[in-house]
């Protein structure tokens, strides 16, 4: 522009080359602006999908405990010091969406959000395994239980020894259970705090 101006074009042959410079930088700036365009579009949709995972891991991680709480978490309640004599079908397929999803957790840029999810999960699988082992424990009681029917003499030892381990597992499990559902509320709470400061931007 500064050459411009003080060189004012004299004649046709100087306009065309000056039409076709300032064709050539608009051209450049158009470019330069599309490509910001197209990258804050690239930018925004990874923020949306990082954001889906964070409420998809939020609700799977309050679906399963709810589902928990509706169905078993009384009974496992009710006798703090006892055993916990029921057996709950588990699985670690329960969590979908963290398996399918566990290699993108990386993309959250909150730290702190981030390490909650890991905690929670790691204390939800915690949680299933110790009740996997319980409900075998239950299943050696209950076999055991059969024997006994049948000669008390010998099978009655046994009775005691799997009921004395079940009512030492028994509080180690309701531990594991509180555990696991103060992390999956702490995750919660982070979630909806990360989404209103992202709503907020």
């Amino acid at each position: 522009m500064t050459v411009f101006c003080t060189n004012l074009p004299k004649n046709s042959g100087e306009w065309s080359g000056w039409v076709q410079a300032f064709g050539s930088i608009g051209a450049i700036l158009v470019a330069v602006w599309v490509l910001q365009q197209q990258n804050n579009q690239s930018i925004r949709r990874a923020n949306e999908e990082v954001e889906q995972i964070i409420l998809s891991l939020r609700d799977e991680a309050v679906t399963l405990l709810g589902g928990f709480r509706q169905i078993n978490a009384a009974s496992l309640m009710a006798n703090p010091e006892g055993p916990y004599v029921m057996r709950i079908p588990v699985s670690d397929a329960a969590f979908v969406i963290y398996n399918h999803t566990a290699s993108q957790v990386g993309k959250i840029k909150n730290d702190e959000l981030r390490a909650q999810i890991v905690i929670t999960y790691a204390r939800a699988f915690g949680f299933v395994r110790s009740l996997t082992l319980n409900n075998s424990l239950v299943g050696e009681y209950e076999d055991r239980l059969v024997e006994q029917a049948r000669d008390k003499a010998a099978y009655g030892p046994l009775v005691e020894d799997k009921l004395r381990q079940l009512t030492d597992y028994g509080p180690k499990l309701r531990r594991l259970y509180l555990a696991a559902e103060a992390e999956v509320e702490k995750l919660a709470l982070m979630v909806a705090k990360e989404i209103h400061v992202r709503e907020r931007r």
